[in-house]
């Protein structure tokens, strides 16, 4: 137990130095982040066996942490340009169109079945829409 507490101790008395070392390294907003990992990274470590320089071994696990986030970062924003020849989505949309052109056609449907009289359209519609017999 006394070992955990000298590990923590030492851990809040180099946080400030893990700090300013990644600060080099990574954005601000990923500097906490790292140094938690590192403070868990370090406490497993010790764990498993007991480390001789923990100060030591806390900054480099901290600058090797800092650096494998800059590394996972990268790769995950590495695109090349050819992989945008083609753009991802359809940037003219076909659907849009043909909508509105069916509810165009739709709508002179419409208007040419209101001109007809009464018993006309009824036949017509019935005929047309239903695909019923002129009967």
């Amino acid at each position: 137990m006394a070992r955990n507490s000298t590990l923590t101790n030492l851990f809040l008395s180099t946080k400030r130095n893990m700090g300013r070392l990644i600060s080099h390294i990574v954005k601000a907003d990923d500097i906490d982040d790292i140094v938690q990992e590192t403070f868990i990274k370090t406490y497993e470590a010790d764990l498993k066996q007991e480390i001789k320089y923990v100060r030591s071994y806390m900054l480099k696990t901290a600058k090797n942490l800092a650096l494998n986030h800059v590394a996972r970062w990268d790769n995950k924003y590495n695109d090349s340009l050819e992989d945008f020849t083609q753009p991802p989505v359809q940037l003219t949309s076909g659907k849009v169109e043909d909508d509105y052109e069916s509810k165009e056609q739709f709508l002179f449907f419409c208007r040419a079945t209101d001109q007809l009289s009464g018993s006309v359209r009824k036949c017509f519609i019935l005929k047309k829409v239903y695909g019923l017999s002129q009967k």
